[in-house]
């Protein structure tokens, strides 16, 4: 059985490169428009355990990976996983603007 105490120590062992995975999907929600900026702070101040990346952080690792694309490659993951999201009204209620068709479809599209 996994304890809570692993996990941790998982994700303490990983705590610089998703500092830069979340810095990195910082910069990914900078626009002009005024709605993807509005829903990527939203999207990311949501929480969630960004399993994903450390997922794919943790593969590079083991492969010995040195670069710094993973970085990109976990965001994107990310993003693809938030997009996902999106297709589901209740993943986001506290987003009333998100149940407008237009707007939901137009950010699904920028993603």
């Amino acid at each position: 059985m996994i304890k809570t105490t692993d996990i941790k120590k998982v994700f303490d062992a990983y705590e610089r490169e998703l500092s830069l995975v979340e810095a990195k999907l910082e910069r990914l929600f900078q626009s002009e428009a005024p709605l993807i900026p509005l829903i990527g702070r939203y999207l990311l101040e949501s929480g969630g355990k960004r399993l994903r990346p450390l997922f794919l952080l943790s593969s590079a690792r083991l492969a010995g990976y040195k670069g710094d694309e993973h970085i990109m490659l976990a965001s994107i993951i990310e993003l693809i996983h938030m997009a996902s999201l999106l297709q589901y009204k209740g993943s986001f209620p506290a987003i009333p603007f998100f149940y407008s068709a237009d707007s939901s479809v137009f950010y699904r599209h920028v993603f």
